[in-house]
């Protein structure tokens, strides 16, 4: 292939890149004008969204890897709750509507901190905690880390035990530098979203999937700043064990 042939196939795919990079960051942006809104306490540099509901003995609700607290209101959980507990459901940092601020290693332990200081700004002393996924990572070290304000931690389908998994160093690939970007800008929305009903079912199989949940999930977790996410936090998974 001679220079000019090379040129302009590099040109095409600069252009298809920079094309799909745009295309994906306007579902993004019209993914989040379309979510329900809750509040955001600001605190630490940065803010985290959180929906709020009930009166009682608060409850902290924190999702898994790739989700936000939809997770909780879709299911249901959150409005059964709310007939007992006051229950905040937090968008974890870099997921839902919460930033994910760079230059920070957003540990579990990181996270269990920047929560217990948002809830102490709003108000509360002592609360219970449930932690799903790797929500239950943070759910642990709240409760380690902070004793006189946890009242009880339950976690749900946690990962515990660290144990080398391919699945996890895959999934870290979009947090490595450029060439994640140009994955999680231009390829990988397309490919998530591909794919969302085969993942689902193999997630879910043998229930059944409840349409809100499925369409809601899906436009956010294909957003190329939740995948970024997801990835650091599948890196940081075994370190969280």
């Amino acid at each position: 292939m001679t220079a000019k042939p090379r040129r302009n196939l590099f040109l095409m795919l600069a252009a298809a890149t920079i094309g799909l990079a745009l295309y994906n960051n306007r579902l993004a942006r019209r993914a989040l004008a379309a979510r329900p809104l809750g509040r955001f306490i600001h605190l630490r540099g940065t803010k985290l969204h959180f929906l709020e509901a009930g009166h009682g003995q608060p409850l902290l609700l924190l999702h898994g890897n790739g989700a936000s607290a939809e997770d909780f209101t879709t299911s249901g959980i959150f409005d059964r709750a709310a007939a007992r507990y006051r229950v905040l459901a937090f968008d974890r940092p870099g997921f839902g509507m919460s930033p994910r601020p760079a230059g920070r290693p957003w540990t579990a332990a990181a996270q269990a901190d920047l929560i217990d200081a948002a809830v102490a700004k709003l108000g509360i002393e002592r609360y219970m905690v449930v932690g799903h996924s790797w929500g239950a990572a943070v759910a642990l070290e709240m409760a380690r880390r902070h004793p006189r304000s946890v009242a009880g931690a339950v976690v749900v389908a946690g990962y515990h035990y660290p144990s080398p998994r391919l699945a996890l160093a895959i999934s870290a690939l979009p947090a490595v530098p450029l060439i994640g970007t140009v994955m999680r800008h231009a390829v990988l929305p397309s490919l998530v979203r591909l794919n969302w009903r085969w993942a689902m079912k193999q997630i879910f199989h043998p229930a059944t999937i409840a349409v809100p949940f499925a369409a809601m999930t899906r436009e956010l977790a294909s957003r190329p700043s939740q995948l970024r996410s997801i990835s650091a936090e599948s890196f940081l998974m075994l370190a969280s064990a």
